[in-house]
């Protein structure tokens, strides 16, 4: 036998890891039609072995793409999106790519998570807002077909809860803290067609957790928790007129919320 061996070869040169050779042999399983076996080398890659592996997002997004597989299709994109985030050119790929094929409308790029989003589809608007640490809250509406900024509100409070849209308003609860401790609550309403804040109503100094905000007609029920008395509140307010109309008190093994 006559053997011919490369003396040359280094395992840190000449190293394959196993993220490449999965691609490389996903990649050949999908080239003969055995995409099942090329879609578990390839979430093995993304789960276990590199899960910032273009290569394998890449493919993985071509697989179900011609396969018409949108659910998965898009949930992988979405992956890829945040792997190459600071990347605007890939980025913008992909963002291009989940217009064409999935319906997606617009993409409006925040720095930091924001507390909540709401949709007004009559009135073609998206509200979303963000509380900072001492640094008040903002919510920002934009228009829903193009994701055009048309307005914005910077209010002096430290939390915005429960935040919905109830009879074409954007009603949430405002709350800021006091200095001698406690917390001011109110119930906000705005138009989200001129960002105006139609009225705002005082609940209570102390600290309640809001858990529904329901609509009758011109009446808003807030429903909240006192943890510390183990009571439930139940308030009306006409939110026009910046009233409160009755506030009943309730123990909790006398009355008990149900899931609307």
């Amino acid at each position: 036998f006559i053997y011919r061996v490369d003396i040359s070869w280094q395992p840190n040169k000449n190293y394959i890891s196993k993220a490449n050779l999965y691609n490389r042999l996903a990649y050949c399983y999908n080239k003969i039609s055995n995409q099942k076996k090329s879609v578990v080398l390839l979430e093995k890659i993304i789960d276990i072995y590199d899960q910032q592996n273009e290569a394998a997002f890449q493919q993985l997004s071509d697989i179900y793409l011609t396969n018409g597989n949108n659910v998965n299709y898009i949930k992988n994109q979405i992956g890829f999106h945040e792997l190459v985030f600071y990347d605007e050119i890939k980025r913008g790929n992909i963002e291009n790519q989940l217009t064409q094929t999935s319906g997606l409308k617009w993409v409006q790029h925040f720095k930091r998570e924001h507390d909540f989003s709401v949709h007004f589809p009559d009135e073609n608007i998206v509200v979303a807002g963000l509380c900072i640490d001492d640094g008040g809250c903002s919510i920002k509406y934009f228009r829903d077909g193009s994701g055009i900024l048309i307005g914005e509100n910077n209010l002096d409070l430290d939390r915005c809860t429960n935040a919905s849209a109830l009879d074409n308003k954007l009603v949430f609860i405002g709350e800021k803290e006091k200095n001698n401790c406690g917390v001011v609550a109110s119930l906000f309403a705005i138009d989200p067609l001129n960002q105006a804040v139609i009225n705002k109503v005082f609940l209570g100094d102390e600290y309640y957790s809001t858990q529904h905000i329901y609509h009758f007609g011109d009446l808003y029920l807030v429903d909240s928790d006192h943890a510390d008395e183990g009571s439930r509140y139940l308030s009306a307010v006409d939110i026009d007129g910046g009233n409160i109309l009755w506030k009943n008190k309730y123990e909790y093994n006398l009355l008990y919320r149900q899931n609307s």
